[in-house]
């Protein structure tokens, strides 16, 4: 997946920057309240939970880190991985004296809290599930920068437990249960924490976009499609629908039995909604990718149609060290038959050009309609003798169709084709170039060779190799 870039910085690293900004003033702000003394802004809501200074100080450490663009020099990736350590440290000991039931004085090493608040079992302690946030967004941020996708993935997964942590506690509020929000613990996660580890686990995921469970989802347009409708939806349809019926269960519009019940309902209707509304974008991305394959007149397939199976055939050829075959043919006479019969005339002659092909070549060649009057077809079979023999079937095929009584005109072509030998790295366009060379040439010498009393086809002569290694059959 390829990156725009604007203004000399790439558009994931501006995303990245723009997040790194929302987290360094979340922390900064908190940490300037308690220096000031403003409560506002380290609980943001008053009567909630303040945000604690060791968790104000990871989030700015967190956000320097995640400036540092990934082409940064050695001193600055050095600034960058100890940020995260001491950010992974600082949690971790934390973690430690919820476990162990001791203080090691690190709680309030930068401001005292001179009170218990609201949500609070030890001044000035980071809140466990916090604790757990900083250890598994600092791990990962640590393996996201090694080009493996194993390291892409233990990060991913790290972060998508930082972000379930998160939603937990996010529930918690929306649901006033405040053993969420404290995961299980009387320390409670601070509103604009939330916002902070939101924001942190985005830019993880934006970090590893391209590669492991991530790069699945975003790697086609289909699947970013689904992915834009399904996931938001899945984040707020339960969280809002539960809301809902939990605001009236709480009222006493109707009992647990009944809630559940409508909860249930909700989901159904919604989910099979969105699921309808994905499945209707994916048949558009098909039927839009069949349009753009398929020629509308002759139905065979088109120009984008036959590059994209083309190239995955040479390719699984190539790999398997056997050689293919491109037939380029060109109709003759097309204008004469336009301007003679009308072009309904024409597109009919193309028509019946088409089924000619299909009854000459094998149901596993690909057979193409470049536009105009020219074809062209994929082959499996890699040799000169192959090539020069169906083309000498084609023009067979011809000369039995242009037989047949009642005809308004006659069907002609010239061919041109080129071989990929085996192991050869030629592309399909280059392939399509020495074939399309070479049935100018075929051309040019039918033009030369023509009798003026006789339009019939000439017998076919052996196919013949010039010194760029093209082949041309009249």
């Amino acid at each position: 997946m390829g990156r725009a870039v604007v203004g000399g910085m790439d558009q994931r690293q501006r995303v990245l920057f723009g997040l790194a900004g929302v987290t360094f003033a979340i922390g900064a702000l908190v940490l300037l309240g308690w220096g000031l003394d403003v409560r506002v802004l380290t609980t943001v809501i008053p009567g909630q939970v303040t945000m604690k200074p060791n968790t104000a100080l990871c989030f700015v450490l967190s956000a320097i880190a995640l400036a540092v663009p990934d082409a940064a020099s050695r001193r600055a990736a050095a600034v960058r991985v100890g940020c995260l350590s001491l950010v992974v440290a600082l949690a971790a000991a934390t973690l430690v004296e919820y476990v162990c039931g001791t203080g090691l004085g690190i709680d309030q090493l930068l401001f005292r809290e001179p009170m218990i608040s609201s949500g609070t079992s030890h001044p000035g302690r980071m809140a466990p599930n916090s604790a757990v946030n900083f250890v598994l967004l600092g791990v990962s941020f640590l393996l996201a920068r090694r080009p493996s996708q194993k390291a892409a993935r233990v990060a991913q997964a790290l972060t998508l437990g930082a972000l379930l942590v998160t939603l937990l506690a996010t529930l918690g509020y929306v649901y006033r249960a405040h053993v969420l929000v404290g995961l299980f613990s009387l320390n409670r996660m601070a509103v604009h924490a939330i916002v902070g580890f939101a924001a942190l686990g985005v830019a993880m995921l934006v970090t590893t976009a391209e590669r492991a469970w991530i790069g699945e989802i975003l790697r086609t347009r289909s699947s970013r499609a689904v992915a834009s409708r399904l996931l938001p939806a899945a984040l707020v349809v339960p969280v809002s629908v539960g809301a809902l019926v939990l605001a009236g269960f709480r009222d006493g519009l109707y009992d647990a039995a009944f809630a559940a019940c409508l909860m249930a309902g909700a989901e159904v209707i919604s989910f099979t909604l969105l699921t309808w509304l994905s499945v209707r974008a994916l048949n558009a991305f098909e039927e839009e990718k069949s349009v753009a394959r398929i020629d509308a007149l002759t139905g065979l397939r088109a120009r984008r149609g036959f590059l994209i199976e083309a190239t995955h055939m040479l390719e699984a050829r190539r790999k398997a060290r056997r050689g293919s075959l491109v037939l380029f043919v060109d109709l003759d006479g097309m204008k004469r038959v336009n301007d003679e019969h009308g072009h309904h005339v024409g597109d009919a002659a193309l028509v019946e050009m088409a089924a000619v092909l299909r009854s000459v070549f094998r149901s596993t060649d690909v057979i193409a309609r470049l536009g105009g009057d020219e074809f062209v077809i994929f082959c499996g079979a890699g040799t000169a003798a192959f090539g020069a023999a169906m083309v000498r079937r084609l023009h067979a095929k011809l000369d039995e169709v242009n037989t047949m009584p009642g005809r308004r005109y006659r069907l002609a072509c010239s061919v041109g084709f080129e071989v990929a030998d085996e192991g050869a790295q030629q592309s399909i366009d280059d392939l399509l170039a020495r074939a399309d060379a070479a049935m100018y040439e075929a051309k040019r010498a039918k033009r030369g060779a023509r009798v003026a009393a006789s339009g019939a086809h000439r017998a076919i002569p052996p196919a013949s190799r010039d010194s760029r290694s093209r082949w041309m059959v009249s």
